[in-house]
């Protein structure tokens, strides 16, 4: 009865009054607090936008991106939009999916272009 008596006076006087025990896990878990690990912004894209993102990266344009994911260019148009605003800025986008996926720059398949050695 006591304890309780005493926190009822601590609160009126306008103080914090926690357990012991409460104390101590507070404290500890202030103690043990790790700072919150980096992310990229890849790691932040919804599930559709990585789609999108991948696509962009394999050198697809809106609307082959749109018709291989049965979406409208316009939504697609959106998802580059967010991707745009999670992306690194000042890299163009179609750039920073490619090398985020692993993808040199898009092969071009002009007829005057000399052709690779087999």
């Amino acid at each position: 009865m006591q304890v309780v008596i005493e926190g009822l006076r601590r609160v009126l006087r306008g103080e914090v009054c926690v357990s012991s025990q409460l104390n101590s896990r507070i404290l500890g878990s202030y103690v043990t607090k790790k700072e919150p690990k980096l992310r990229s912004p890849i790691e932040l894209l919804s599930d559709r936008e990585l789609e999108v993102f991948e696509l962009i990266g394999q050198g697809l344009s809106t609307r082959e991106a749109a018709g291989k994911l049965h979406l409208s260019m316009k939504t697609v148009s959106c998802y580059r939009e967010n991707i745009k605003i999670s992306s690194v800025s000042g890299i163009p986008l179609n750039y920073y999916a490619m090398r985020s996926t692993g993808m040199s720059r898009p092969a071009l398949n002009l007829p005057w272009a000399p052709k690779a050695a087999a």
